[in-house]
């Protein structure tokens, strides 16, 4: 993710758990303008939480069934949030070997962008 936003002419601030940046502890030392991230879906909910806490516009690739929780319902009625849905699966692969290991029903679930509609319906193109 970080390699196509910086071809479009981005300044990205990557950080990884690997060289020691945790989420949910760490913020950059420079100004940032926003969270692009595919958080491990396992963690979902704390992701959320710290983005909200963060409050800086965020955008997290995530399954469509994120949507199926009272409890992050509750979070998204109460904090707000945009999603963009995609008319297909989206294809993940393993960094090693960039081999396509599963497809998962996503959406880029957002907050502070003002797409300006609560839910908006997207082609791919792979």
């Amino acid at each position: 993710m970080v390699r196509s936003l910086q071809k479009r002419g981005l300044r990205v601030i990557a950080s990884d758990i690997l060289f020691g940046q945790n989420f949910f502890s760490w913020e950059p030392p420079v100004h940032y303008d926003a969270i692009v991230t595919c958080p491990t879906f396992a963690l979902k909910d704390r992701y959320l939480e710290r983005a909200y806490e963060l409050n800086k516009p965020w955008a997290f690739l995530l399954p469509l069934e994120t949507l199926g929780t009272l409890r992050r319902q509750t979070l998204f009625a109460e904090k707000g949030m945009e999603l963009i849905c995609f008319d297909q699966k989206i294809p993940f692969r393993q960094p090693d070997t960039g081999k396509n290991t599963y497809t998962v029903w996503c959406g880029w679930f957002t907050r502070g962008f003002h797409i300006g509609r609560g839910i908006t319906y997207k082609k791919v193109e792979l």
